[in-house]
């Protein structure tokens, strides 16, 4: 499927989840995969964010999924950010949940690391969730990252864990090489923890 199609598609959805019709689960599975996602995005506005609130309180499975991998044009927004907080509370614990929460930048250390050490007790389930369609395109999807200037500084851990869970040993090795974990924006404490991420990540390689 080319731009041109993926654009389009991703209008008729966000026009669907206006009016309120709700696609379903399997449509939004096939749509929350890597880049597709982007173009979803591209389409929001502030007006949607009622309608995405409501569908992250009241919706399950993929429709869920979908709906809380594209909040993150909409941030920074107290509403949004409540909503996605409550998920972890909640006991949500799939990929595209941990993604959206890590988008919110004003995030506690403390919560960091209770995600940290979900991935950490739970590698192999994680990994192969996140590998299961491509594991190529997931490292190239997670170097794109890196580099975007929309991905917070507090979610770059994250993505390294998806270079260091890939199948390709070199260009891991090498990224994992030439990787500083400190930042003069980010704190102290958030720089250690970045710190502590890498040296776990490091025995995966």
């Amino acid at each position: 499927m080319n731009d041109i199609q993926k654009k389009w598609i991703s209008e008729k959805l966000v026009e669907d989840f206006r009016a309120g019709r709700i696609p379903p689960e399997e449509v939004c599975n096939e749509l929350n995969k890597f880049e597709f996602t982007d173009f979803i995005r591209s389409q929001l506005r502030v007006q949607d964010v009622r309608w995405l609130i409501e569908k992250i309180i009241n919706s399950e499975g993929n429709v869920l999924e979908l709906c809380v991998n594209i909040t993150w044009p909409l941030l920074p927004n107290q509403e949004i950010e409540h909503a996605l907080r409550s998920l972890w509370e909640r006991g949500h614990r799939t990929i595209n949940i941990i993604y959206g929460i890590l988008n919110i930048e004003n995030l506690d250390i403390s919560f960091h690391r209770q995600v940290f050490e979900y991935v950490r007790q739970n590698w192999n389930s994680f990994i192969s969730a996140e590998l299961q369609y491509d594991a190529d395109l997931a490292l190239h999807v997670a170097q794109k990252r890196l580099t975007g200037r929309n991905t917070p500084l507090t979610k770059s851990w994250i993505y390294w864990c998806n270079v260091a869970g890939s199948n390709n040993r070199e260009a891991k090795k090498k990224f994992f090489e030439s990787l500083e974990t400190n930042h003069p924006q980010l704190s102290l404490e958030m720089n250690l923890f970045r710190r502590e991420v890498k040296d776990f990540l490091i025995t995966k390689i």
